[in-house]
């Protein structure tokens, strides 16, 4: 296209020497229609490029004239009406940080715009439509993105979330993982945040990072806590001794959650985990907002190469843990929901991003015994199933805890960039289908043969199963 452009530019520039200044005004409407689409095509091209505008004294500059404020200003308009359009696209590529660059751009031009007396004519008639693009809504009001969306009921300018997050050896993470969670706290409201964050033993560039990443929550003025301590050599641990490091490390980040934080933030509406995983932003927004907010527990899905990461900590309605490879569960109704992309309730989970309902983690009566990290003193199992377990323990019901598989973490960026964005694309259905006929239909039995069992069943008794089944 600019090949295009520049042959339209230096025609345009011989046609403006040749032609008497009296013949050009006579004549211009021949070619105003594509000079219109010229300098419309430019200030397209310079946005999508630069997220910014190409001004009229550049464009005079361009077609060597300058009588052309008219078609300039047309064009302007033109490029408003397509990026407003623009924005679905790039939903469903899954771009959602575009749109709202789009529209804080759209706004500033129409504001601008608003400023001239315009006569009565095609080109006001022009402007007076703009006011239904300005007026549409950021995101899609259903299907993909419609979380984000501000007309979303979930979104709550007045909500508040305190997110917690361990680091060990992370640097290959860190710079995405930073980036995503600045966005995600510009979209939730910076005064809406708190962020915690505790590093062990990293003998990487990890301690680095964090100290800029600190100096620029501050310069942000979003509220936090990072530490990071002296040793730069991981303590050897197995078994119990492991998981009881795990826990305690956990532990430290829920540490400046006090009631009097938990007050000063008009009490947390969430209480987020994120493991040294590569995720988007707006997933985050996704996860918080699964079913409207209600819920004890909401997990994302976490991925390595073979498929399914977090199977330790997993355990479906009947308390059976899941297997590696899709479908992931065994009874009908779970792997529905999932072929669906609906939440699918669990009795445990973690999965790289989980946020719990803040009540189970914050002492608010002074007598409450909220939920800390801890070992299971008669058998090896995750910190991280506990506090689900903890949750059955302590609810009189059957606990809201889902999986949602609109979520996709993982820990290598390849894997993350194939969960995330290529199974998106049509190219990806042939794999989709063959997932469905050979990993699922014909061959399923087969991978749940390696599922492995519950090894500390007899200690954890108290799992509510009201919702298993076994079909």
């Amino acid at each position: 296209m600019e090949s295009g452009l520049l042959q339209y530019a230096k025609d345009f520039h011989q046609l403006c020497s040749e032609i008497e200044p009296t013949d050009y005004t006579k004549y211009e409407h021949i070619w105003n229609r594509s000079l219109q689409t010229f300098i419309y095509l430019n200030l397209l091209s310079n946005y999508l490029s630069h997220d910014d505008i190409i001004d009229y004294s550049t464009i005079k500059l361009m077609i060597n004239n300058d009588n052309h404020l008219y078609d300039y200003l047309f064009a302007l308009m033109q490029l408003v009406s397509e990026l407003t359009r623009l924005t679905v696209n790039t939903v469903i590529l899954n771009e959602f940080d575009r749109p709202k660059r789009i529209s804080a751009f759209i706004k500033d031009v129409y504001q601008a715009l608003s400023q001239l007396n315009f006569k009565n004519d095609a080109l006001r008639r022009k402007f007076d439509a703009l006011k239904y693009d300005i007026n549409k809504p950021t995101y899609p009001l259903s299907g993909p993105g419609s979380e984000l969306n501000e007309q979303h009921p979930a979104n709550n300018s007045t909500s508040t979330y305190f997110f917690s997050a361990n680091f060990y050896n992370s640097q290959d993470i860190l710079p995405a993982f930073f980036d995503q969670f600045l966005q995600l706290s510009d979209y939730l409201g910076r005064d809406n945040v708190y962020i915690s964050i505790y590093e062990s033993n990293s003998h990487d560039n990890t301690k680095d990072l964090l100290h800029h990443f600190d100096d620029a929550l501050t310069r942000l003025s979003i509220p936090h806590t990072v530490i990071t301590d002296d040793s730069t050599q991981k303590p050897f641990f197995v078994g119990n001794e492991r998981i009881n490091y795990l826990a305690s490390v956990r532990n430290l980040t829920l540490a400046p959650l006090t009631r009097q934080l938990d007050e000063r933030f008009n009490h947390f509406d969430k209480i987020v985990f994120l493991n040294d995983v590569f995720y988007d932003w707006f997933s985050v927004v996704r996860l918080l907002n699964t079913r409207n907010g209600a819920y004890d527990q909401v997990c994302a899905f976490d991925y390595f190469k073979i498929g399914l990461y977090d199977t330790w900590v997993t355990r479906d309605t009947c308390s059976r843990r899941t297997k590696v490879v899709w479908p992931y569960y065994q009874d009908a109704h779970s792997i529905d929901l999932l072929r669906r992309g609906e939440p699918i309730p669990v009795n445990s989970c973690w999965n790289g991003i989980t946020a719990f309902d803040a009540s189970w983690f914050v002492d608010r009566s002074g007598d409450s015994d909220p939920i800390r990290f801890r070992v299971l003193d008669e058998c090896v199992t995750s910190e991280c199933l506990l506090s689900s377990y903890d949750i059955h323990r302590k609810s009189h019901k059957q606990p809201e805890i889902y999986m949602n598989p609109l979520v996709p973490t993982a820990y290598e960026k390849p894997v993350f960039q194939l969960r995330s964005r290529l199974f998106n694309l049509s190219l990806a259905r042939p794999y989709l289908t063959y997932r469905y006929w050979f990993e699922e239909r014909l061959f399923g039995w087969l991978t749940a043969l390696g599922r492995k069992e519950e090894e500390c069943a007899a200690w954890l008794d108290e799992w509510k199963t009201g919702n298993c089944t076994y079909e």
